[in-house]
């Protein structure tokens, strides 16, 4: 009997099973390292989800400090407007004319103690209005005496008065721009002269009338009059304030 047949199958069998073999190896090695990559992506991911989340975490912590400084800005700001309130109630009323000059009867000008002793001589009225201005004009020594609302609409006017919705025009713009400029803090304005391009001066002066001591700030009027020949004083209209607030709070 022959081995030279039985050689060549132990060899083939050797030769199939070794071949098998590397093939597993190398197939054992790419699945192994399709593994690793995989795991490898897998491990990225979990990386950039836990930066992701720690982002998150500190942009709440973030916005939960924001609140807190907020609460603690509008708790100091409640704690502000009622000590403002409380300083409101606990002080006198403030007069209904803001002046610059002092009452009527501390005030030395000639010029204002007569305008107020000649309006006190007589009890005036709406229907009064335009012979009240042509008295504050006569003892001014001012023209063109025209008073006004906020709106520019001309109430009265003194007699000879020219130009009369111009007057009340401007008045409301310079009333205008006064009230804007209380936002600036400081004084409250109340009046100003205004010098035109003939060397005339027009003095403006703003007043509220309304309940004392109330919420309402009353209803705004200005009061205007025209000088030339001489400088007149922002003040020179404080004498008619009382007796104008008086008819128009009554009449008005």
């Amino acid at each position: 009997m022959s081995f030279v047949p039985y050689l060549f199958a132990v060899g083939a069998s050797a030769s199939l099973f070794t071949s098998g073999y590397l093939f597993g190896i190398r197939k054992d090695k790419s699945l192994r390292a399709a593994v690793q990559a995989e795991a490898a992506r897998f491990a990225e991911e979990a990386l950039g989800g836990a930066a992701e989340l720690a982002r998150l975490r500190e942009d709440l912590q973030i916005a939960v400090r924001t609140l807190a400084h907020r609460d603690e800005e509008q708790h100091a700001l409640r704690e502000e407007l009622a000590g403002v309130r409380q300083e409101a109630l606990s002080n006198p009323p403030l007069p209904k004319h803001f002046s610059l000059e002092p009452p009527p009867e501390t005030n030395t000008d000639p010029v204002h103690r007569s305008l107020v002793q000649s309006l006190r001589a007589r009890t005036w009225t709406l229907r009064d209005l335009s012979d009240l201005l042509e008295c504050i004009a006569q003892e001014t020594g001012l023209t063109n005496i025209v008073l006004a609302d906020d709106a520019g609409l001309a109430l009265g006017a003194s007699v000879g008065t020219r130009n009369v919705d111009a007057i009340a025009a401007t008045a409301a713009l310079v009333l205008l721009q006064l009230e804007r400029s209380e936002g600036f803090g400081g004084a409250r304005p109340i009046a100003c002269v205004v010098l035109d391009d003939d060397h005339g001066q027009t003095v403006h002066r703003l007043f509220r009338v309304g309940p004392p001591g109330g919420t309402d700030r009353g209803s705004r009027f200005t009061l205007s009059g025209f000088a030339r020949g001489f400088e007149p004083s922002p003040a020179v209209l404080d004498g008619a304030l009382p007796t104008l607030d008086q008819m128009l709070a009554r009449d008005g």
